[in-house]
């Protein structure tokens, strides 16, 4: 570029600019780059992830398999068996979870702390531990205004989910085990079997279990696994904390009360509104609605597998 090119403009000038829009333009390519890979990446990771959870292999291709609607409401283990297979937790998620237990048995406490602040945080959730739990024989505080952490009726509860951390970590999720977690599900509601008023409505069990799942997300995020095994642990635990959300919507939900021999009803769970029922009946409640829930399980299962597996692609 001779001087004369531009009146008045050194040609090292010209070539500095030059250079400056070279950069500049490699600067936005790179980033246009990066974005396409970043794209890429994750519908790899998503594609992975809905491949894994095809029944077949082949995306696309599903086997129909015949479910006895009366079944889901009647008996138990027939609910747990299609809750689990729909949400596809099978014995690589058991042995993910089971792998796990050395690393989060310690952190067992910390764990039943941090619910007990979020609990303790609300008015409406700490009121139902000034109510005698059943199995606590000793004095209980009829004020939850003074109730504290080291209560003696809260640290009966704090041992007993503390029981319940180590159950879901260590158990064969055989027969016993479902009915386990069956029976957690069913002292939290109003019912004449029952030795207690206790009643827990299902708004705040659904939003436990949901700070249970990110505390736990955050717990197993960090621990010393490689990437495929920390992936699989998440998506197990994410798996088996649906299932037990599914334990509780049976007796919280209106869906199969149409059954005379359905669990709920042969329990007498009493709901905590007829105002949403039929006439005459409490089948009115949507349907859909267990079966929204267990796909719900299913999507977010699908989500952390695109995460995790995104992360784990995009570190290599």
């Amino acid at each position: 570029i001779h001087q004369n090119t531009v009146p008045g403009r050194p040609a090292h000038q010209l070539l500095l600019h030059l250079w400056r829009y070279i950069i500049a333009t490699a600067g936005q390519l790179s980033v246009l780059l990066a974005a396409g890979t970043a794209r890429d990446l994750a519908q790899h990771a998503l594609f992975q992830a809905v491949y894994r959870h095809s029944n077949s292999g082949s995306v696309g291709v599903f086997i129909m398999q015949t479910i006895d609607r009366d079944l889901l409401y009647t008996d138990l283990a027939y609910r747990f068996n299609y809750v689990a297979k729909f949400v596809d937790f099978n014995d690589e998620d058991k042995k993910a979870i089971h792998d796990s237990a050395s690393y989060l048995s310690p952190l067992v406490g910390t764990v039943v702390d941090a619910v007990y602040t979020k609990l303790f945080s609300f008015d409406i959730t700490k009121k139902v531990f000034a109510d005698r739990m059943e199995g606590f024989n000793g004095t209980s505080i009829t004020e939850f205004q003074q109730l504290a952490q080291n209560s003696e009726q809260i640290k009966f509860r704090k041992d007993m989910l503390s029981k319940y951390i180590v159950k879901l970590v260590s158990s064969e999720y055989n027969e016993s085990f479902i009915k386990y977690l069956d029976w957690v599900a069913v002292i939290h509601t109003k019912n004449p079997g029952k030795k207690t008023s206790i009643n827990v409505e299902y708004i705040h069990i659904n939003a436990l279990l949901a700070y249970v799942e990110s505390i736990l997300i955050g717990a197993i995020s960090d621990l010393p696994l490689d990437p495929l095994a920390k992936k699989k642990t998440l998506l197990a635990f994410n798996k088996l904390l649906w299932i037990q959300n599914d334990m509780f919507a049976q007796y919280y939900v209106y869906d199969g009360n149409d059954l005379p021999k359905s669990r709920a009803v042969l329990k007498k769970i009493e709901h905590p509104s007829k105002s949403f029922c039929g006439i005459g009946t409490c089948t009115s409640m949507p349907a859909y609605c267990k079966h929204a829930s267990i796909l719900g399980a299913c999507v977010v299962s699908v989500l952390i597998g695109v995460v995790a597996g995104y992360m784990g692609v995009s570190k290599k």
